[in-house]
């Protein structure tokens, strides 16, 4: 009897073992199968990411210049919302350039943008400083006011410096030797 009796208990373990590994087994590769199904899922998802993107690319996104400029007629500072393809300082420049805010023969030499505090350095040329200081205070502000704030919106920058020929922008009333913010 004792004897059966061992013989089942190791009967019924062996059995449990057995079914515990079948267990342990069938539960590894349904988290396997989860896991490929993720994966799977994951790389759709990208490939459908890459072609949504290589749709993307296909349709221009038109951007927004906000151009600052002064009103013949009422002489009051406005701001004009212009659609354009591509957001360069050379299209700021020009449209600053259509609305008379900046003479045609004025020139800009170089624009650097730094996203980390968002600041811009434009350096312009002689004509335009000499532009500038012919002009009355009053004038001459509100010119500088329309290019700062043109470029500051249409960037969406929080401040800017203004130097000429790499060097200091001086106009006939003042030394702007640090950056300007939103007028």
């Amino acid at each position: 009897m004792k004897g059966e009796r061992t013989m089942r208990k190791k009967k019924v373990i062996i059995a449990l073992v057995c079914l515990f590994s079948v267990f342990v087994v069938g539960c590894g590769q349904k988290e396997d199968n989860n896991v490929k199904q993720e994966e799977e899922k994951k790389v759709e998802t990208k490939d459908e990411q890459k072609e949504v993107s290589s749709e993307d690319s296909n349709v221009k996104v038109q951007k927004e210049i906000r151009v600052s400029y002064i009103n013949p007629d009422s002489g009051e500072t406005e701001t004009e919302v212009k659609k354009v393809d591509d957001l360069t300082t050379e299209i700021i420049w020009e449209a600053l350039k259509e609305k008379n805010v900046i003479q045609e023969d004025a020139r800009f030499n170089s624009c650097e943008l730094s996203e980390e505090d968002k600041s811009i350095s434009l350096d312009v040329d002689q004509q335009f400083g000499y532009d500038i200081r012919r002009m009355g205070t009053t004038e001459e502000s509100e010119v500088l006011k329309c290019v700062v704030n043109t470029f500051l919106d249409s960037y969406n920058y929080d401040k800017i410096k203004i130097t000429e020929n790499g060097q200091v922008f001086e106009t006939s009333d003042a030394v702007l030797d640090g950056y300007m913010t939103r007028q």
